[in-house]
């Protein structure tokens, strides 16, 4: 494990990088996904594409968090398992559920997200496995950390949900057709799936009580949001039938 000070570092910087990157994603869609667009270099399959910038969240956590001062209490084995199901499927299972002709990735977004990743998952594993001195037999009383662990599955059940409606409903268009999603999550807000991606690890950085958790949360809005923002407008120009007040991201509010 890297020391204090590099630690705080790397948590800084994260909260200026999300800052940073949420500016600058209003002003530039990230080639990736229904954005991808040729003019940014060198491309991968999309497939392994994911499983490149995801993995090393799982691997770095599982890194640093092992041999710690807390890895052997219940509460911080219940944030690892948390952890391992999401990235276990975000870097090994969701990949190979796209569609195979889906449109390649370009290897800048895979090293800018493998990057973050790795510092991530660092800040996570070294946190939980070795900074926590309230992650002990007691926090397993806390209503933060149930309260934490209830807003991690809302969100991770939403999401894949959301997910789920989306492929069903690619399945159901004509090559070429656009057809605006409904049902679920879709009656408030255009990507309940990015709302659960937040509310997850919002949920984590409550089970956690950590700043490195919020970090995540922060990081997570401040990439998503803006890409919901413009799909929003796309969806409200493309389809006359819009359905009024549903939002973009976050039900009655944006």
């Amino acid at each position: 494990m890297f020391g204090l000070s590099w630690f705080n570092t790397l948590l800084a910087g994260v909260f200026i990088a999300a800052a940073i990157s949420f500016v600058l994603l209003l002003k530039v869609d990230a080639p990736y996904g229904h954005a991808q667009r040729p003019g940014w270099g060198p491309v991968i399959s999309n497939r392994w594409g994911w499983v490149l910038m995801e993995l090393p969240a799982l691997l770095a956590f599982v890194w640093f968090y092992w041999g710690g001062v807390n890895s052997g209490q219940t509460a911080a084995l219940v944030l690892l398992l948390l952890w391992l199901l999401h990235y276990g499927h975000r870097s090994l299972i969701y990949p190979f559920t796209l569609p195979a002709n889906s449109p390649p990735m370009p290897w800048l977004i895979v090293l800018l997200g493998a990057g973050y990743n790795s510092v991530n998952g660092y800040l996570q594993g070294t946190f939980i496995g070795h900074l926590a001195p309230h992650l002990d037999e007691a926090w397993l009383q806390d209503w933060r950390f149930y309260a934490g662990l209830v807003l991690f599955a809302a969100g991770y059940g939403l999401n894949k949900h959301s997910d789920w409606l989306l492929r069903r409903l690619a399945a159901s268009c004509q090559p070429g057709e656009m057809k605006l999603p409904q049902g679920g999550g879709f009656r408030w807000v255009d990507q309940p799936n990015y709302l659960g991606e937040i509310l997850t690890w919002l949920g984590f950085a409550l089970a956690s009580w950590s700043l490195a958790g919020l970090s995540f949360a922060v990081f997570t809005f401040a990439n998503l949001a803006p890409r919901a923002l413009r799909k929003h407008r796309w969806y409200k120009a493309e389809f006359a039938a819009y359905p009024k007040g549903r939002k973009a991201i976050w039900p009655y509010l944006l």
